[in-house]
């Protein structure tokens, strides 16, 4: 009963079998909330309207674009500024229905759709190098592109396990983690000489049954988070568990250097636990919202995102949250910000069961 509890809970924020919990949090009109636009997705060759609005001058967080289910919630955002930026998602599988993968492209101004292959799965995350982009997601789909690139090219990940996340400084040096936290097992993969292989984990005290984010502030200082609260260093030869004392499901991890890391999570209440070259140090917020998202900027400060719309703002090295004004209810998965300011925050309709409905919000600053 524990495992079938635990399940509800995680397909709630990182797939979409959410059927205990209903729909709680999930703000419908937040897909009617900008101008119309619609863009035909010739890859699945479904017509898929979205609405899009121009960012304007207004400071603050605004919604930025909404998608209904044939584009189905977005997971993830990355970007090299906040004129490049790269959002993913889609529809998960569910039943009968393979589901479906979605990008999308914003250029400061407006979000285009960016073409995926056929029969591409849901996308789970997006990361850049200076080179490409690379994006994971379910059945173990692995894909890039360089910039001049019309197409993603595929890659063999070598498992069918749902990837959760990926990250690396180099396409050569790429490490993406998985496993459905369910029934699965943790994956951990490595991309070195132009090819998937599995890392080798080291022995994982508990049952967890997937990695969901890894970051880290070079090769020799690697961070992975996971279900039942595991946590990961590789120090640049080998992985070795962390201390925790809580179980909570940490779901994303960024940092500020080798000796500033903060990761996130919960599920019936938050979760913040933070690096500090050493060790690790937690503490549960009880009441709030459950987290899943965290960037930090050049000076340490973190933005973290989660169930009900929390966009939240930590001082370096603090556990106090100071919120900031959400146009949304729904489920922030996902936060990137850049030099100029601008921060991007993403989601959906995570907390029910599909089709979902996605948003993108974008932050300008005063």
């Amino acid at each position: 009963m524990r495992r079938a509890a635990r399940s509800s809970a995680l397909l709630l924020a990182l797939s979409s079998a959410s059927l205990g919990c209903g729909d709680a949090g999930v703000d419908e009109s937040a897909t009617q909330a900008s101008s119309d636009a619609t863009s035909g997705v010739a890859s699945t060759g479904e017509d898929a309207t979205s609405e899009t609005a121009t960012t304007g001058a207004s400071a603050g967080w605004a919604v930025s674009l909404s998608l209904g289910p044939p584009d189905g919630a977005l997971l993830s955002v990355w970007g090299r500024t906040s004129a490049d930026v790269y959002a993913v998602g889609g529809q998960p599988a569910f039943g009968d229905d393979d589901g479906f993968g979605r990008a999308f492209h914003f250029d400061g101004e407006a979000w285009e759709p960016v073409l995926v292959p056929d029969a591409t799965p849901r996308l789970n995350w997006v990361h850049g190098t200076a080179t490409r982009v690379w994006t994971v997601g379910e059945r173990g789909v692995i894909l890039s592109r360089a910039p001049e690139d019309a197409d993603w090219s595929a890659e063999s990940s070598g498992t069918t396990q749902t990837l959760w996340g990926v990250w690396g400084p180099s396409d050569d040096e790429l490490w993406a983690v998985g496993g459905d936290g369910v029934s699965g097992v943790p994956t951990l993969l490595r991309r070195q000489a132009g090819a998937w292989a599995d890392d080798a984990l080291p022995a994982i005290e508990g049952d967890s049954k997937g990695l969901f984010k890894v970051w880290g502030s070079g090769v020799d200082d690697i961070h992975v988070v996971g279900d039942l609260g595991v946590q990961l260093h590789r120090d640049g030869e080998t992985w070795t568990q962390q201390a925790n004392e809580s179980i909570a499901d940490l779901i994303s991890v960024w940092g500020h250097g080798a000796g500033d890391a903060i990761a996130v999570g919960g599920r019936s209440s938050a979760r913040l636990s933070r690096w500090d070259g050493a060790g690790w140090t937690g503490m549960t917020l009880t009441g709030e919202p459950g987290l899943s998202g965290v960037w930090v900027d050049a000076d340490g400060v973190a933005t973290v995102v989660g169930a009900q719309g929390t966009i939240w703002r930590l001082a370096p090295g603090g556990f106090s949250p100071e919120p900031e004004d959400s146009p949304t209810m729904h489920f922030l998965h996902a936060v990137t910000g850049f030099a100029d300011g601008v921060r991007v925050a993403v989601g959906g309709s995570l907390l029910g069961p599909p089709p979902h409905v996605g948003v993108a919000l974008v932050y300008t600053p005063g």
